[in-house]
């Protein structure tokens, strides 16, 4: 892919706003596993978060329909295209309050967000 990834967006980028997003998601599961109120805005956010990613990768899945290639660490392009898929889901019902944000589910933006940050600053370091 050189130096863009899809529709070219330059890869600094997208390991920028996977981080900064990561660390946002990590916030998030933490305010909520200590029993803290999230504001609005947070909800706002992740359902605004959700509807970009699910536009985003549906648009990708359809357009690279058929072709298998890989990403970094031989991760196949399927593989990051459907967890961005269920992940823009769960984001969307998260910020529209059709599904709780418990325990369960703040580690899972816990971990969600760490392992995404934790890949794209990998990868930012080895280029």
């Amino acid at each position: 892919m050189g130096d863009t990834y899809h529709f070219g967006v330059k890869k600094t980028i997208v390991h920028i706003s996977h981080i900064l997003i990561g660390m946002w998601l990590v916030y998030i599961g933490y305010i909520k596993i200590i029993d803290k109120d999230l504001n609005n805005i947070q909800y706002n956010l992740l359902t605004g978060l959700g509807i970009v990613l699910f536009i985003y990768f549906l648009t990708i899945t359809v357009k690279e329909y058929g072709n298998v290639w890989n990403y970094s660490f031989n991760v196949p392009n399927y593989v990051i295209f459907i967890s961005h898929l269920i992940n823009s889901i769960i984001f969307f019902l998260l910020g529209m309050k059709y599904m709780d944000i418990n325990r369960l589910m703040s580690l899972y933006l816990i971990i969600a967000g760490s392992l995404g940050g934790m890949y794209h600053a990998h990868l930012m370091i080895l280029q």
